[in-house]
C-alpha cells in the first residue's frame, strides 16, 4: 500500500483539470515537475497545459487509461501503482469519470479524489471549452467515419465540422455525466465534488484546496491569487458568474 498522501483530479475535458493540478503542486510536500504559476497554453490559449505540471503516473490519465487500467488484477494495479511509493505527495490528472470505478483504497493510505462536475444546465459551456481546448477528434467520430470515410473533407464547410463535431462532445459528456451520477457515490472520508465555475471564486477555491489538505492532514498554503486570476479573466468567456 502506498502510503504518501496522493490527490486524484477526477473530471472531463475542458474542466480545467491541469490548472486544478497546478495549483497543488504549490504545496511544499510535492516532488514533482512544479507549475510555473503562469497557467499559459499550449497552441489552445484556454488551457494551462503549457504551465510545467506533468503525469506523475504515465498512462493515467485519459479515458483510454481508465478502461485499461480496470482491465487489470489486484497485482497488477499493485505493481502499477508501486512507483509512487516513496515519491512523496502525489497529484494526478485523471480526465474520465470512469477512474471512479477504481477502489483507490485498496492501495492507497491516504488520499484525497476532487470529483469536478459542473451543474448540469451548464454541461454546453464545457461542450464549448473542450472543444476548443483540446485537438479535434472529428475523423475518429461516428458521423464523419460513417459519412465521409474517403473523402475529401476540405470540401465539407468549416462550421459544419465544428458544429458536428460539438455535437458529438455533448453526446460524450452526457454519457459519462450519467455514468458518475449512476454509478459514484461522494465519500466523505475521502472525496470532495467541486463546481469548475468555482475557480472564479476565491474563497470557493482557496475553501476546496483547504478541504483536500484537511482530508490529507496535511499543511494548508497559500495559493497564487493573482496569477489566478489572469488564467480566470484568459477564461471568462467560458465561466458563470453569479449576479
Amino acid at each position: 500500500m502506498i502510503v504518501d498522501p496522493q490527490i486524484f483530479i477526477i473530471f472531463e475535458p475542458g474542466m480545467y483539470g491541469t490548472f486544478l493540478c497546478s495549483l497543488f503542486t504549490e504545496h511544499k510536500l510535492y516532488k514533482g515537475s512544479r507549475s510555473d504559476r503562469k497557467y499559459i497554453g499550449n497552441e489552445f490559449i484556454f488551457n494551462a497545459h503549457g504551465s510545467g505540471y506533468k503525469d506523475n503516473l504515465r498512462q493515467f490519465h485519459t479515458h483510454e487509461d481508465s478502461v485499461s487500467l480496470c482491465q487489470k488484477n489486484h497485482t497488477e494495479l499493485l505493481q502499477f501503482f508501486q512507483k509512487l511509493n516513496g515519491a512523496g505527495l502525489g497529484v494526478h490528472r485523471l480526465s474520465s469519470y470512469y477512474f471512479t470505478k477504481i477502489d483507490f483504497a485498496r492501495y492507497f493510505k491516504k488520499f484525497a479524489r476532487i470529483i469536478v462536475k459542473p451543474n448540469a444546465e451548464r454541461l454546453e459551456a464545457y461542450t464549448e471549452r473542450h472543444s476548443q481546448t483540446t485537438a479535434s477528434t472529428h475523423m475518429s467520430q461516428w458521423w464523419a467515419t460513417e459519412n465521409f470515410a474517403g473523402k475529401d473533407l476540405t470540401k465539407v464547410p468549416d462550421w459544419f465540422i465544428q458544429e458536428m463535431e460539438k455535437k458529438e462532445l455533448r453526446k460524450y459528456l452526457q454519457v459519462h455525466t450519467d455514468f458518475l451520477n449512476h454509478n459514484f457515490t461522494i465519500d466523505t472520508k475521502h472525496d470532495i465534488e467541486f463546481d469548475p465555475d468555482g475557480i472564479i471564486d476565491q474563497d470557493s477555491l482557496k475553501g476546496m484546496v483547504d478541504s483536500v489538505c484537511s482530508l490529507l492532514e496535511i499543511e494548508n498554503f497559500e495559493l497564487p491569487f493573482k496569477e489566478i486570476l489572469t488564467f480566470t479573466e484568459k477564461n471568462k468567456k467560458f465561466l458563470y458568474r453569479k449576479p
